[in-house]
Formats: C-alpha cells, structure tokens, sequence
C-alpha cells in the first residue's frame, strides 16, 4: 500500500515558502495570501474572517470536506476548521508515544458520499505514514 501511494506522488524539490512556521505556511497554501493577511503574523495566529480559504470554496461547489490535523497550532482556536463538514483536531503529536496510525485510517469515514467529490487536508507530525518510512515517490 505504501509502495502504491508513494508510486502516485510528486516530490517538490525547489519548493520555497514564506514563512518556515506551519500555520504561516498552512494558511497561505490555503487562502492564496501571504501570513500577515491571513491573520497569522504570530506563532499562534488566527485566520482572519473575511479571506478566501479554500475549504470554503470546495465546499460551496458541493464537495465534502475533511481536515485531521495533529498539530495544536492548526485548530479550531485559530480558526481553520472554517469550510470543513469534518475537522479533527483531536491528533497528538506522534513523538509523544500517541498512536499515529488512526490520522491515516480515520479520513476513510468522510467519504461516505462516494457520490460527492471530497477534498481532504491532512496534517500530522511525520514526514510519512508510520510503516511507510521506506516508500520510494516517483
């Protein structure tokens, strides 16, 4: 299964990003606007109400939207969960002894409607499922 999934991959080699903090990074990737408009111009910033994001927009063209999340700066406190019918945020960092696997299980139960088209965002700790670690991209 890794092997498959890695095989469907694209490795960005030359990629560059504003701001190296996650939620910066996150919520550009998301709304299409550099950090000090999406609200987080601080380590703990908050999505400002107002910007594009786009699990709104998914939304509202009648996709089904689900977000796991295991990082504590990515979650309802910051506003993200925004467009979303299913957001966890419950994940916990993998290094702390949590069990991982359920981040990469758990989003099978959003796509319930296989009649619907289905964007997913899913953020954890690891560079890779665990068990995955030796799972070669094209």
């Amino acid at each position: 299964v890794c092997d498959a999934l890695a095989a469907e991959g694209v490795v960005f080699t030359g990629a560059a990003v504003y701001s190296a903090f996650t939620g910066f990074s996150h919520a550009t990737m998301l709304s299409g606007l550099v950090p000090p408009r999406t609200g987080f111009v601080t380590f703990l910033g908050r999505l400002q109400t107002g910007i594009p994001w786009l699990p709104e927009v998914f939304h509202a063209h009648g996709y089904e939207t689900g977000a796991f999340i295991g990082a504590g700066f990515l979650g309802r406190p910051q506003g993200v969960d925004r467009g979303f019918t299913h957001f966890d945020d419950s994940f916990v960092d993998p290094w702390t002894g949590t069990d991982f696997a359920g981040l990469f299980q758990q989003p099978t139960q959003v796509g319930k409607d296989w009649t619907r088209e289905l964007f997913e965002w899913i953020r954890g700790v690891a560079p890779k499922p665990v068990g995955c670690r030796d799972a070669k991209p094209r």
